[in-house]
């Protein structure tokens, strides 16, 4: 399973504490370009091999993700 890690640090905080009590739900990148510093916490709070790289291109453009 997968969910979006959240743009927003209240809903980012309910997704980590979801991940981490279900280890089968996987934290995706897609929509968190906006704020900085945002995968290094999921990777600090959920671990590294729960997060994934994803992207809603065509969506938004791919500068965005890339960056």
């Amino acid at each position: 399973m997968s969910g979006h890690a959240g743009n927003e640090p209240e809903a980012r905080a309910e997704t980590i504490a979801t991940a981490q009590v279900h280890l089968n739900i996987y934290l995706e990148t897609c929509s968190i370009f906006r704020a900085p510093g945002v995968i290094q916490q999921l990777v600090d709070e959920a671990g590294a091999d729960r997060v994934l790289f994803s992207s809603d291109m065509p969506l938004v453009a791919s500068r965005f993700h890339i960056g």
